[in-house]
């Protein structure tokens, strides 16, 4: 679930985030209430601050005035008025883009001014339609939602200098609570910028008054409050802000709203409140249950002893069997409000807060008491002030009354019902009668552990001989486990590799068996069993040796991972560890032929705080070394006062880490060791799913029109598979392209059939287009198959029609991740019509051709049939450089690079202002050389990378220099085309 909290997007001295859009309808802001800050005063003010005065600040708040009113109903509308001045470079690049983002229906906002006024006063107006785009949010595709309401708007400030004031005004208008008749508001009056003055206003209606208003984290002296009545009876709140310094960003501190001085304000009396509202909310979804879904809850529980098994039942099949995927918001609460628990059962996919609603459904319908709960993963709720604002949505269990057991179906891999990440954080579980906000209980470390056992054989010329096995248990199970679903065997088997190297320097892997081989079988943890060899592990003079302890625990697990994290020597700010976790490691070495009795150990005396604590020791027996290594890290946050005892404690444990056993060893038994024989065997490459056939058609109208016909059937093998096969998604330009689905069905293994609907058709917005308006946006066809799981297989039909593009030419690649039955790809073209064309790889691939040379169609086709999976390999060449493939381009391609370059010249002669900038940053240039570095340097730091690859656009989207300059950004081409 995701939430949103408006007025966080809003404070200039955090973010300088803003929302906007232009909406004709929204009600226009008069009255006295409204009045805008006195300009010259802003202004004076901004000359007294400089770098100089602030050298720490990147901008700061010249002057903010928010002024919030509502009504009894919860809607209402906010204005908010910056000036604020850049004072480094840093601050310059950070305020030439506005970041903004809104969430239909519950808010829309209109920016009503938006300049930039120079140090001599000038002022230049920002022309807000000119130079933003909107788009819908690219981010969640990440998270596999796909909601077309949640917008992101993102507008350019040209000719941005430090030095410059920025001066904007936003109005904020909530058409929609969250929680229908309720206002909530959180501001936080402090952030990475110096303030000098900031008001906050509220006008609180008579009948729906303010019943909460808390300033946390208060920074003394800063902040004043009055109040006074209107002429309605309601009451006008008054904060007056001066003087706050900026804060530091400190890692793995709290989120800003957990420890800035912040004020929060809410017309709700009680967390209850809100218990009540969202069990209302879904309530009916719950109930929306269907034969099916009944008939499963009892064959799922049907063997169960327990209360407790069958909610364990339940639970694993809704988060394995239920796909985690958002599509269509929902009518009356999108983003809380669940899917009918029919649907996401049916469907088999469903974000947390449908996953949740179905897992409490299925609880209930097996009896149990269950209910859906509210979570805030990763800041916790402010005690004081009740509002709906939470980020995720789980389950609670009440076996025992007034006890709750969290379940948190989310997770697909998840062995535990609560899994760590939902640890300490603030929960509300939604009941009829209501409840109270409570913190959940996190595990000790001792409960997540890794833990390794190696044992070996060590020659006194220092050759290893080792096998380890490693065990991970609770969070370090869960956050493995999710990695190793996605993985392949050889891509685990590469996983190893490298972190035993890193632990290890020559170490070279044997043998890799990870188990369960099925990482959805939870009823084991997971184990890997490592073999390996390793040269130079002792170091001898004198008749003794130092042997380096194969330690490899530093590089695996989560307890080093959040001890890195302790970098700075103190902080103002908790660090976060998100997780009480450990390592206990014990190594066992037979001793070879040399060795004699240990001569040196290191101090076995314990080294701890109250946050970690640590433990190694080291003895010889019978020929035998063993060593013992364990680790806790205690707590979920470590305070500033524990942070200092912490880095005291890390330096010890470092100390003690560089420690070694020595060894006596006998001169003439020592000999250089032989080079290891690398055996190594490497597992042949799995494959996620099999392509069952793959049949693509290009038809060429001309060098720039075309049509791309797609046709494909794929089985899926692994869970893997199926999340990566879940979703098809099509990129295209609307500018030369377009794309369309014509068939996507999904055949259970028992031939059950669905078939896509429009809702599960989604048109997003591509990432980059929010970053430069003028180039046409690009646009994502993703298409949600219904039902996929191990065992479907999937039918799916697309096209691509192409139309004034570039160019058209690709690389169509017959060998794929994936394992392929029989692929076929045939190119149509008028006969004269001229093609390059190029095969790559051994022989896999057959060609052949016809027509072509006269009028008519040439058509040339290639085939491939039983191709093995490719290996997926980080950091390898582009495809075409090594896969087995078919590169094509049609026309000639001299004389499209001839047009390219004849058009960026012409582009690059608009250039009258560009020209100007030229003399002006080439004046004291003493040569050419110089100049040219002159030039390259300012293009660099002004204009910002933005837009698409250039090919992706027709060659008319090319911009002039002058273009380019004005809005201080561009793609590759533009940029080229300026310098």
């Amino acid at each position: 679930m995701r939430s949103f909290n408006p007025r966080r997007l809003v404070i200039p001295a955090a973010l300088f985030l803003a929302f906007s859009s232009l909406y004709a309808d929204e009600k226009p802001y008069t009255g006295s209430e409204w009045a805008l800050i006195d300009s010259g005063k802003a202004l004076e003010a901004a000359k007294g601050i400089t770098l100089a005065k602030y050298p720490d600040s990147d901008d700061a708040t010249v002057e903010e005035k928010m002024v919030q009113t509502y009504k009894a109903d919860g809607t209402g509308e906010n204005q908010d008025e910056v000036y604020l001045k850049v004072l480094t470079e840093k601050g310059k690049q950070d305020r030439r883009t506005l970041q903004l983002g809104f969430l239909l229906p519950y808010f829309t906002v209109e920016v009503a001014k938006l300049e930039v006024i120079k140090p001599d006063g000038t002022v230049d107006p920002v022309n807000v339609a000119a130079n933003s785009a909107e788009n819908i949010d690219s981010s969640q595709m990440e998270e596999n939602i796909f909601d077309p309401n949640s917008k992101v708007l993102q507008v350019n400030i040209p000719d941005l200098e430090i030095g410059d004031v920025v001066h904007w005004v936003t109005h904020f208008n909530i058409k929609r609570p969250i929680m229908p008749g309720e206002f909530s508001d959180l501001n936080e009056f402090e952030g990475p910028g110096y303030v000098r003055h900031l008001v906050y206003e509220v006008h609180s209606p008579k009948d729906k008054p303010l019943v909460k208003m808390v300033l946390k984290d208060e920074i003394p002296g800063t902040v004043k409050y009055t109040e006074s009545k209107d002429a309605d009876g309601g009451v006008v709140h008054h904060w007056d802000v001066s003087n706050v310094p900026r804060m530091f960003d400190e890692p793995s501190m709290p989120p800003y709203e957990n420890v800035l001085q912040r004020l929060l304000v809410s017309t709700t009396p009680t967390w209850q409140d809100v218990s009540k509202w969202y069990w209302n909310l879904s309530q009916p979804h719950l109930d929306a249950t269907s034969p099916e879904l009944q008939k499963t809850v009892k064959e799922l529980t049907a063997n169960s002893k327990t209360d407790l098994d069958k909610a364990k039942a339940l639970f694993y099949y809704v988060s394995q069997k239920i796909r985690y995927m958002g599509v269509t918001p929902e009518k009356d609460r999108p983003g809380f409000e669940p899917h009918d628990v029919s649907m996401t059962f049916e469907k088999q996919y469903g974000v947390c807060r449908d996953k949740a609603a179905l897992l409490v459904s299925m609880l209930r319908t097996a009896g149990l008491k269950a209910y859906p709960v509210l979570v805030n993963v990763g800041s916790k709720k402010d005690i004081e002030n009740p509002d709906p604002g939470f980020n995720h949505a789980i389950c609670a269990l009440e076996l025992v009354k007034g006890q709750y057991i969290l379940m948190d179906p989310t997770d697909q891999h998840a062995r535990d019902l609560q899994p760590w990440y939902d640890g300490d954080q603030s929960y509300l579980v939604a009941r009829p009668e209501g409840e109270t906000l409570r913190t959940s209980s996190f595990k000790p470390p001792e409960d997540n552990l890794v833990r390794i056992r190696t044992t070996g054989t060590l020659s006194a010329g220092g050759s290893l001989q080792a096998a380890s096995d490693i065990y991970f248990e609770g969070a370090n199970d869960d956050v493995y486990r999710n990695a190793f679903a996605d993985m392949k065997p050889d891509d685990r088997r590469r996983y190893f590799e490298e972190m035993l190297k890193k632990a290890i320097p020559g170490a070279k892997v044997e043998t890799l068996v990870l188990t369960p081989e099925n990482m959805l079988d939870v009823s084991k943890p997971i184990k890997a069993h490592l073999e390996y060899t390793a040269d130079g592990m002792t170091a001898t003079g004198h008749d003794t040796s130092v042997v380096s302890v194969p330690w490899i625990g530093s590089h695996v697990g989560l307890v080093h991972r959040m001890l890195d994290e302790a970098g700075l020597e103190k902080r103002k700010y908790p660090m976060q560890t998100r997780v009480a976790c450990g390592l206990d490691e014990q190594v066992s070495l037979k001793l070879g032929k040399g060795f004699g009795a240990l001569d040196s150990a290191p101090d076995n005396a314990p080294v701890q705080d109250a946050c970690v604590s640590f433990h190694q020791t080291f003895g010889e027996k019978d020929g035998t070394l063993d060593c013992s290594r364990q680790l806790r890290l205690k707590t979920v946050q470590v305070s500033p006062a524990q942070y200092a005892q912490l880095k005291h404690t890390l330096k010890t444990m470092g100390y003690e880490d560089r420690k070694s056993p020595v060894l006596a060893v006998s001169s003439d038994s020592i000999a250089a060791a032989a080079a290891a024989a690398d055996n190594s065997k490497i597992p042949p490459v799995s494959t996620n799913a099999t392509i069952l056939y793959s049949h693509k058609q290009m038809s060429v109208t001309d060098a720039h029109d075309a049509v791309f016909r797609v046709k494909f059937s794929k089985r899926i093998l692994t869970y893997a598979g199926k999340i990566e096969d879940a979703e098809i998604k099509l990129n295209y330009n609307p500018a030369c392209e377009d794309a369309k689905v014509i068939k996507g069905e999904v055949i259970s293994p028992t031939g059950q059939k669905q078939e896509i609907s429009n809702v599960e058709l989604n048109v997003m917005d591509a990432k980059w287009n929010s970053t430069a308006k003028r180039y046409t946006g690009g646009k994502v066809l993703v298409a949600s198959l219904p039902g996929v799981d191990v065992g479907s297989t999937i039918n799916v039909d697309f096209e691509i029609t192409m139309k004034n593009k570039p160019y058209i030419a690709g690389f169509e690649p017959f060998q794929l991740p994936d394992a392929l039955t029989e692929k076929s790809f045939e190119l149509t073209a008028p006969a004269g019509l001229q093609i390059e064309k190029r095969i790559t790889g051994a022989g896999s691939v057959k060609a052949t051709s016809a027509g072509g040379g006269g009028q008519g169609t040439q058509t040339s086709t290639w085939t491939a049939e039983n191709m093995t999976a490719l290996p997926m390999e980080a950091d390898v060449p582009p495809d075409w450089s090594f896969m087995t493939g078919v590169s094509y381009f049609v026309g000639d391609y001299k004389a499209y690079l001839k047009t390219l370059n004849d058009t960026m010249i012409d582009r690059a002669n608009s250039r009258t202002k560009a020209a100007q900038v030229a003399k002006q940053i080439t004046a004291k240039s003493q040569d050419k050389l110089e100049a040219v570095k002159a030039i390259r340097d300012f293009v660099a730091k002004t204009i910002r990378p933005a837009g698409p690859s250039f090919t992706e656009l027709p060659l008319k989207e090319l911009s002039s220099a002058d273009t380019t300059l004005e809005d201080g950004y561009g793609h590759g081409a533009d940029r080229a085309i300026l310098l």
